[in-house]
């Protein structure tokens, strides 16, 4: 489970870091809603992860600072750790050992950093069970004030979802931004992961087996979907 033991910081405490002014905006933050800052590393460690099997999902967790103000939640994400393990069978099931190991690599890696969300990425037939995501949030990441970054491998397309109200809502944008990453790069060394080579096109032969994956999906939904979420 989540441990409660981080704080958010504010303007006025003075302890918050500078707001990145090297970023890009992907599509139309609005005011009112969290504004979330994604660092570019762990945005591409991220994407690398969630290309690595076309096939399956990935489940990862999402480490940096929040902040409230006058001016509302801001969210800075400067690294993503894959949650190891927490796959069993195709569910994804946290347990107490893999929190354990988790929390681990944060104290070793991101000793600064605090849990501010996490990430699923894959195909994205198998990333359309938003209650069962919910579940997930709720029961492993404290429900509120937690975002979710979400990567579908097939389409391209990355969303991030802040839970408020009981829902796990898109977030209509976010930033991407840069600097030294330097504790993502340590964490990457550390564990021996690294960004892949650009990749090329999908083969013929993994195409027909994301497809045919698909038509079985569309076939039996209920008991296919419960194969890729469980929480414990």
């Amino acid at each position: 489970m989540l441990e409660t033991i981080y704080e958010k910081k504010t303007v006025e405490d003075g302890r918050w870091r500078q707001l990145p002014n090297n970023r890009r905006q992907i599509g139309a933050p609005q005011q009112g809603e969290p504004e979330v800052f994604i660092e570019d590393y762990a945005f591409s460690f991220a994407k690398s992860l969630s290309e690595r099997d076309y096939t399956g999902c990935v489940v990862g967790v999402l480490v940096g600072e929040q902040m409230e103000g006058a001016q509302g939640e801001k969210i800075l994400v400067r690294g993503v750790l894959e949650a190891r393990d927490v796959l069993t069978q195709d569910k994804v099931c946290f347990t107490e050992d893999n929190w354990t190991g988790i929390y681990r690599d944060i104290r070793e890696f991101f000793p600064q950093e605090q849990i501010v969300g996490w990430f699923l990425g894959g195909p994205g037939f198998l990333l359309e069970d938003e209650e069962r995501q919910k579940k997930i949030q709720t029961d492993n990441f404290g429900g509120g004030d937690k975002i979710l970054l979400k990567m579908d491998s097939i389409e391209k397309v990355q969303k991030v979802l802040f839970y408020q109200n009981g829902e796990l809502k898109e977030l209509p944008g976010y930033y991407i931004y840069y600097e030294r990453n330097a504790e993502m790069q340590n964490y990457m060394a550390g564990t021996k992961q690294r960004l892949p080579e650009p990749k090329q096109e999908m083969s013929e032969e993994k195409r027909e087996v994301i497809q045919m994956v698909e038509r079985i999906a569309e076939r039996k939904p209920s008991s296919f979907y419960q194969l890729f979420y469980a929480t414990g």
